[in-house]
């Protein structure tokens, strides 16, 4: 597994945190993403456990973790978001935000850790059934995540940030590679 540190949005503000991720790609086509985060984590929202994982719309408005990918050089990626809850979504899109709908894809297996002072959350996603994860191709990603703090405030982090607002989507954002 490739270890990074994501970064706050330099217009967030929030608890003194330190967020890393870890991501490693099977031969097989999984994605293995962690995400760790130190600090104040008593102070973030976190949503309530689900008891199963789901699928859910706009988790992205609270306390989140996201992985964007995109196979080769082409314009089209996925956007995949996963709550400390279990709860999940994943979108294709064409190019830039020009969005290509939700998609089926398998649940991802969830293993989620709160020991103290301490957020742990792994994610496996089965990738292999996913045409837009070629498997020859390296793949770019974007590692991102969204911490909403218990007073209501909300940070933004990635692995970089492009200017102007937070903004996970943007190319210049998509430094992680995985090779085939």
């Amino acid at each position: 597994m490739v270890l990074y540190d994501l970064i706050p949005h330099p217009q967030s503000s929030s608890p003194a945190l330190a967020i890393s991720v870890e991501a490693a790609r099977t031969v097989e086509g999984t994605l293995v993403i962690r995400y760790v985060v130190n600090g104040d984590v008593d102070k973030i929202l976190i949503p309530q456990p689900v008891r199963y994982a789901s699928r859910h719309p706009d988790l992205w408005k609270n306390t989140c973790f996201e992985a964007f990918v995109s196979a080769g050089e082409g314009a089209d990626y996925l956007e995949f978001n996963f709550a400390p809850s279990t709860a999940w979504d994943a979108f294709k899109f064409e190019s830039y935000r020009v969005s290509g709908g939700s998609f089926p894809f398998p649940s991802p297996h969830f293993d989620v850790a709160r020991p103290k002072g301490r957020l742990e959350v792994t994610v496996v996603l089965d990738m292999t059934e996913t045409p837009e994860a070629d498997a020859r191709a390296t793949w770019h990603l974007n590692l991102s995540a969204v911490m909403e703090a218990k007073e209501g405030t909300k940070s933004y982090w990635a692995l970089a940030h492009a200017p102007g607002p937070p903004d996970f989507h943007n190319r210049d954002c998509f430094i992680a590679t995985l090779p085939a």
